[in-house]
């Protein structure tokens, strides 16, 4: 997100997947700013922290208590139109 106006990212977030293991995988969400929010890596804070990736039709809802209460939710996405 460019929060000054000048045409640069000022704020970043990330999503870094686990490779698939036996039916499971995870999420890790990090929020970077400043020159780590310019950035092609995922970078900075890890706000939510390995999350459990949902598959099936409701979703898994990651809570932290870190910076602004973040929450986060990764599922695959629906076939339907």
């Amino acid at each position: 997100m460019d929060t000054g106006g000048d045409n640069r990212a000022d704020l970043a977030f990330s999503f870094v997947f686990s490779e698939p293991d036996s039916g499971r995988q995870t999420v890790t969400v990090h929020r970077a700013a400043g020159d780590q929010a310019r950035g092609h890596a995922a970078g900075g804070q890890a706000v939510v922290s390995d999350a459990a990736v949902a598959f099936g039709a409701e979703p898994n809802i990651a809570e932290s208590g870190g910076y602004a209460s973040p929450r986060a939710c990764a599922a695959t996405r629906s076939s339907r139109s």
